[in-house]
């Protein structure tokens, strides 16, 4: 129980840490939603790609591998975002 409550008082940090860094925006959601949305996403989008970092191989084509992964992320988070009414934030 108090690994759990560790935990989740890890997760509110962050999430309180994110907020001003999620490059979304939707005025029908509270601001306070944004950031656990994109997180979500981020979440869903990394087990689309199926691609981990701690895998041992020792490919050689390790570094297209992360770059193609990483690629693949930003879509599929991007595209979950828009199918929750989201819309990319204005650069500051």
């Amino acid at each position: 129980m108090p690994i759990r409550l560790l935990a989740l008082g890890l997760l509110v940090i962050v999430s309180a840490c994110a907020a001003s860094s999620v490059p979304w925006q939707n005025p029908d959601v509270p601001k306070e939603q944004w950031s656990r949305d994109w997180s979500s996403c981020r979440r869903w989008a990394e087990s689309q790609a199926g691609f981990r970092e701690d895998d041992s191989s020792s490919s050689q084509f390790r570094e297209y591998d992360r770059a193609r992964a990483k690629s693949q992320i930003s879509g599929y988070a991007n595209l979950c975002m828009s199918d929750r009414g989201y819309f990319p934030a204005a650069k500051k």
